[in-house]
């Protein structure tokens, strides 16, 4: 092991780059709980300077030695010192490096190269590596998570190995007890996906600029914009949209925080970028079919609903809306064949079938002569609907009404105040009714 293995970085000549990477290995590893660790990690900090001004000044003095053709010379005799000087130090230390600190460290290297950080097979091999020792030791998982809090940014299918490897979910509650809980929190949704942004876009990419301070702005801006803070979404987006523009996930969230600003021009040019990008994807022409719609541009979001239906034939969101462009159309066969196939593949009672199925019923709204088999149709989804209200309703009370029949005479105030409260509910019902058919 040498001294760039103890500090994990590649050997460099940049002095800065050598001291970031100490500073780091004392904040994250704690050479403090293992004073050997510590001494070798100082020693190996103040060789890794002395080779790197060695090194700078060999480059710099061999750019000034040309031969009698005016070509460069390389100092052999100076590169040939480096060398011998590199083994001497990497057979310098006889003790044995806790193995915890070298497996970090070897992380902490795969990390830094962002091509081969989000791929999942390398962290397999790496991970295949050290399998001879329990990668599940309490120690190694504190290590690791707080290897993480610092440094996260990994595609979903990463995760799914580190998960794999050292079983997160599996130990939660004993993390939580060593650790903030919002950090827990913030690897499990990693794991599950539940806030997944995609790293594709960045596959066969050319990363010329900062990428870690990118997926820090683009994570931002989706936290902020989950939470409403529409002036702080603003800021990361525009910030993060200079570093890079041919994000997908990042023009989706600039597209909803310009609609939800008003600038719906804006929104709508985002979304077509995302459409352009994954054409094939849901999200993109969801959005904009939203947006159509609310812009009363009925046509054009019923084309788009469309699509969606092309790709996948049962989604539910994109039927419920293509019925609204429908209706709203004027062409109450059509919407009205939509809400049967919208039954057909799901029974379970549906809120918003039925108040499409009452808006269909209501002869004021649409003058339109609707074919008797429809109309019974849409009395027995309006029944069914009012129905399920009225059970949901009162299904207490006539349980706690009933049950107690079995056991006692019921007094005749009981049995009044449950009448009342059954008169109530169908009162309540019926209001409920005649808003949503007015």
């Amino acid at each position: 092991m040498n001294v760039w293995d103890v500090l994990g970085i590649e050997p460099t000549e940049d002095d800065s780059v050598i001291s970031s990477a100490y500073e780091k290995k004392l904040t994250l590893e704690h050479p403090e709980n293992d004073p050997q660790w510590k001494e070798m990690l100082h020693e190996a900090y103040e060789v890794a300077l002395k080779l790197a001004r060695k090194r700078s000044a060999a480059t710099e003095a061999s750019s000034m030695r040309l031969n009698d053709h005016g070509e460069r010379l390389e100092n052999t005799y100076e590169n040939m010192e480096n060398a011998r000087e590199e083994i001497a130090v990497s057979t310098a230390y006889p003790y044995d490096a806790n193995p915890i600190q070298i497996f970090l460290g070897q992380v902490s290297g795969l990390y830094s190269n962002f091509a081969n950080r989000i791929q999942p097979s390398s962290w397999q091999a790496l991970f295949q590596e050290n399998a001879e020792w329990d990668i599940e030791n309490p120690q190694l998982q504190d290590e690791m998570v707080m290897f993480l809090e610092e440094k996260h940014y990994f595609p979903m299918a990463v995760w799914a190995v580190l998960e794999k490897t050292f079983r997160f979910q599996e130990h939660e509650e004993e993390l939580r007890g060593r650790h903030a809980e919002e950090f827990i929190d913030y690897i499990v949704e990693q794991v599950n996906g539940t806030v997944e942004l995609t790293y594709d876009c960045f596959m066969d990419v050319k990363i010329d600029f900062d990428i870690d301070r990118y997926l820090y702005l683009r994570e931002m801006a989706q936290y902020m914009l989950m939470a409403g803070e529409l002036e702080e979404v603003g800021a990361y987006l525009s910030e993060a949209h200079e570093l890079f523009q041919d994000d997908p996930d990042l023009e989706l969230m600039r597209g909803k925080y310009f609609e939800a600003i008003g600038e719906m021009e804006q929104a709508m040019d985002c979304f077509k970028q995302v459409i352009a990008m994954k054409p094939d994807e849901f999200e993109g022409r969801w959005h904009r079919a939203q947006l159509l719609y609310k812009l009363e541009q009925y046509e054009a979001a019923l084309a788009d609903c469309n699509s969606l239906l092309e790709i996948e034939g049962n989604q539910q969101d994109a039927l419920m809306l293509s019925i609204h462009c429908y209706t709203q159309l004027g062409q109450l066969k059509e919407a009205r064949m939509k809400l049967q196939q919208s039954n057909d593949i799901d029974n379970v009672h549906d809120i918003l079938r039925y108040v499409h199925g009452i808006k269909l019923f209501n002869k004021y709204r649409y003058t339109q002569e609707v074919e008797e088999k429809g109309q019974r149709q849409a009395r027995k989804q309006i029944s069914s609907f009012l129905l399920y209200f009225y059970l949901r309703l009162t299904w207490p009370y006539i349980l706690v009404y009933v049950g107690l029949q079995f056991f006692i005479s019921v007094p005749i105030a009981v049995t009044v105040l449950w009448l009342a409260v059954m008169v109530w509910s169908g009162w309540k019902t019926f209001k409920t009714y005649r808003m949503m058919t007015t």
